[in-house]
């Protein structure tokens, strides 16, 4: 048994369970070295979501809608040519005080293909989340899992990353927040029906993503790293 008949009830009253020592400290460390190399070498995507409620220029009147999700030179260009700044960087303590914000680092691995072959390529550590997402599901959701499908992603907050409050809304997806570093600083804590959950090396959120109200607070002063695993029955799109 994966989970106990206890923590199974506990998830279906309250649409999360937090997992503790969910993988290994080596495993950790593979995932956030892998984060690390790519946002090193520019290879991920922005989310970003940002609600001015004033002017800007001439032309906008009132509350401006900004939303990307983009590789982060597409967003520097407009960064740049939008609000006059030098680079992203630059966004968040320029204009925090002024509008409702939210940003995020995204690297997305979609799998429709039981290969394990086209898992991330950090060690071992993609599978051993697999048989633990996998086997977790067969007992709490579906023993048959033949018509089982993953989507992966890893995500960074930077100082002053965040999501604002929302539900997943996947048609029946159980989503597993993975925490692979511990908490460095003040914030980024992951709010899930009202209940903060900080972060630690190892600890696995389990929530019923369709239900579960949850947010993460912007951090300070520290980056904060996720594996995130969204497992459901027939294809996510």
């Amino acid at each position: 048994m994966v989970i106990t008949e206890e923590q199974k009830r506990f998830l279906e009253e309250n649409q999360y369970l937090v997992l503790d020592n969910f993988i290994s400290d080596e495993d950790c460390d593979a995932i956030k070295n892998y984060i690390v190399d790519r946002i090193e070498e520019d290879d991920y995507n922005i989310k970003l979501s940002v609600d001015i409620q004033e002017s800007i220029d001439k032309y906008t009147e009132g509350k401006l809608n900004l939303e990307f999700h983009a590789k982060k030179p597409f967003i520097e260009e407009k960064i740049k040519k939008h609000f006059n700044l030098e680079s992203f960087d630059d966004f968040y303590d320029t204009f925090k005080d002024e509008y409702s914000f939210m940003y995020y680092y995204d690297i997305w691995k979609i799998e429709y293909d039981p290969d394990d072959a086209t898992l991330f390529p950090f060690s071992d550590a993609a599978i051993n989340v697999r048989r633990k997402v996998t086997a977790i599901y067969k007992e709490y959701v579906n023993e048959d899992i033949s018509d089982l499908h993953i989507l992966r992603r890893l995500q960074m907050y930077p100082p002053g990353g965040h999501i604002a409050e929302h539900t997943d809304g996947g048609d029946g997806t159980l989503s597993f927040s993975i925490s692979v570093g511990d908490k460095e600083g003040e914030g980024g804590t992951l709010r899930c029906s009202g209940n903060d959950i900080e972060n630690k090396k190892g600890r696995c959120v389990i929530m019923n993503a369709d239900h579960n109200v949850h947010e993460v607070t912007p951090t300070e002063g520290w980056t904060r790293y996720n594996y995130i695993v969204f497992a459901r029955e027939g294809r996510i799109k």
